[in-house]
C-alpha cells in the first residue's frame, strides 16, 4: 500500500476508534458497566482514558453466576470480552444470560471494535497499545507533511534559491 493511502486509512481507523471510545467513556459517565476478561483487560481500558465500574470475570473468587446475580441492579452492561473464540462465546454466554434477568446488555461497542481492528487486536488488553501506535503514527505523518513544505528554516537567499529551482521545473514541465 502506497503511504499516502496507507496514511488516509489510518486516519480514518483512528477517528472511528476515537468516536466507538467515547460512546463507550460516555456511557461508563452514565452509569453503565464493563465486563471484560481480567485485569490487564481493565488496565487497557483506564489507560485509554475509560472510567466507572468494570468487572472481571477471570481471576476472581466469585462464579460466572454469583457475577451474573451481582448485576440484577445494573442499568445497563457493556460486555468487552477478547476477539477471539472464547471470546465470543463468554460475550454470548453473558448476553443471554443477563437478558434472562431483564438486564440490558451492550454488545454493539464489541462488534464495533471487532470490526474496525481486525486482525490488528485479537484481547482488550491490547487496544491501549494499538490505540497509541495509531495516535504516534498520525503524529509523525502530519509533522512530516508539515515539514515537507516548511521553509521557515531558509535564509532569503536560500528562499530565492527555491524559488529558481521551482520555477525551472515549471518551465521544464511545461
Amino acid at each position: 500500500m502506497k503511504p499516502h493511502v496507507k496514511a488516509k486509512v489510518e486516519e480514518k481507523l483512528l477517528k472511528e476508534l476515537t468516536n466507538i471510545l467515547q460512546i463507550l467513556r460516555l456511557k461508563t459517565e452514565k452509569g453503565a458497566t464493563i465486563i471484560v476478561e481480567g485485569n490487564n483487560d481493565i488496565t487497557s481500558l483506564r489507560k485509554i482514558d475509560v472510567k466507572g465500574r468494570m468487572m472481571k470475570l477471570k481471576g476472581s473468587t466469585s462464579t460466572f453466576y454469583d457475577l451474573i446475580y451481582s448485576l440484577r441492579d445494573e442499568k445497563e452492561i457493556i460486555i468487552l470480552t477478547d476477539f477471539d473464540k472464547e471470546g465470543n462465546l463468554l460475550a454470548n454466554k453473558l448476553s443471554d444470560e443477563l437478558n434472562n434477568l431483564g438486564i440490558k446488555t451492550n454488545i454493539s461497542i464489541r462488534k464495533k471494535l471487532k470490526a474496525l481492528m481486525k486482525r490488528e487486536v485479537k484481547a482488550i488488553e491490547e487496544l491501549a497499545g494499538y490505540f497509541e501506535r495509531l495516535t504516534e503514527e498520525m503524529i509523525k505523518i502530519k509533522t512530516s507533511n508539515k515539514n515537507k513544505y516548511d521553509i521557515s528554516h531558509l535564509n532569503v537567499n536560500q528562499i530565492k534559491n527555491e524559488e529558481k529551482i521551482v520555477n525551472f521545473r515549471f518551465k521544464i514541465e511545461r
